[in-house]
């Protein structure tokens, strides 16, 4: 499991608010221009977008894309017409190298975007656990411990569909691996029973939990399901391309 490396103020790297991939930064003040005779809203203005229509021919594709792009809710970086009068101070700015979307902090606290979201479920994942997930994605920016608790459930829960029997997590563990569970799905699973700490039920609340441990689960358990459930209707989806007759031959081969 890969290291999951929170946000945090002028850090040099960590995992992208926007596409969670652990990446190099980029800091920058913030400057003012003031405009006492302009609308700040000029640039989406409908007169300035049939402007642009009118005169294309004339206008550079650099300044018809960055009009174009203003038109959307991106907030980014433009290094046309930059005058400055003023810093704003604690206000800063940080763009992600990897997929180059910015950050925008108030002193320590991301202001856009609105949360460092988890990531999305996998689309495999069964839908009562799907359930769960989300729910845990939806209280994490409140209760990363919340979060945590419920992402446990959907271990549990995952365990039970894989039809791992035992009335806990670690003997659950141990009827997967008796059944041929890829090592290492099987240490990121006691990963998750001993942060969780394997006396207290998966589900229930540790203390110790923050945002770090819940972003860690959110990975770890995509990856089970990748594992575990994914990879197993992939293959199963190629054998279903081979001819009928070359499956009933090989059925008949390893019913022997």
């Amino acid at each position: 499991m890969s290291t999951i490396v929170i946000p945090y103020l002028k850090a040099e790297s960590f995992n992208c608010p926007h596409c969670h991939a652990l990446s190099q930064q980029y800091w920058y003040d913030v400057h003012t221009d003031y405009k006492p005779k302009r609308d700040l809203n000029f640039w989406t203005d409908e007169n300035t977008l049939t402007f642009l229509e009118e005169e294309r021919e004339n206008i550079p594709d650099e300044i018809v894309a960055l009009f174009e792009r203003r038109k959307s809710d991106d907030i980014f970086i433009s290094n046309y017409d930059t005058r400055a009068d003023g810093c704003l101070v604690n206000i800063y700015v940080s763009k992600c190298y990897s997929c180059e979307n910015i950050t925008i902090w108030h002193r320590n606290k991301i202001l856009y975007p609105e949360e460092f979201g988890a990531e999305e479920p996998n689309s495999d994942m069964p839908p009562e656990i799907k359930k769960d997930y989300n729910e845990a994605r939806a209280v994490l920016k409140y209760s990363p411990k919340a979060s945590a608790a419920l992402l446990r459930l959907c271990i549990q829960k995952l365990c039970n569909h894989l039809n791992a029997s035992g009335d806990n997590l670690n003997k659950q563990i141990g009827e997967l691996v008796k059944k041929g569970l890829d090592n290492k799905i099987q240490k990121a699973l006691d990963a998750v029973r001993v942060i969780g700490n394997e006396a207290v039920h998966p589900g229930t609340i540790n203390l110790d939990d923050n945002k770090q441990i819940a972003y860690a689960l959110f990975k770890l358990v995509n990856q089970i399901v990748e594992q575990l459930i994914t990879n197993e209707r992939e293959i199963d989806e190629i054998y279903e391309l081979l001819p009928e007759s070359a499956r009933k031959s090989i059925e008949k081969r390893d019913s022997k």
